[in-house]
C-alpha cells in the first residue's frame, strides 16, 4: 500500500493511495541482447517489445478540490 501526499506550496496538494499493485505478464523480446560491456567500466542496457500489466486500486484527492478520482 502507498499513501502519500505531494504538496506545491501556496498551489494545490494532492493526496493518493495505491492498494492491491499486481505486475502481470511481462516480457521482452529475448532476441536483443539485455546488457553489453563495452570498454572500460561501461555498459549498455537495452530491450526490446517490453509488454506486461500493472493493475492497482487507486484513490486520489487535490486540495484545493479540483480533482478527486477513485478506481
Amino acid at each position: 500500500m502507498i499513501n502519500r501526499t505531494i504538496t506545491i506550496p501556496d498551489l494545490i496538494s494532492v493526496t493518493f493511495n495505491l492498494t492491491d499493485l499486481k505486475f502481470e505478464g511481462f516480457s521482452i523480446d529475448p532476441s536483443v541482447s539485455l546488457i553489453d560491456l563495452v570498454g572500460d567500466n561501461q555498459a549498455t542496457f537495452a530491450f526490446k517489445d517490453f509488454k506486461g500489466k500493472i493493475l492497482a486500486n487507486y484513490m486520489y484527492v487535490t486540495d484545493p478540490p479540483l480533482l478527486a478520482d477513485i478506481g
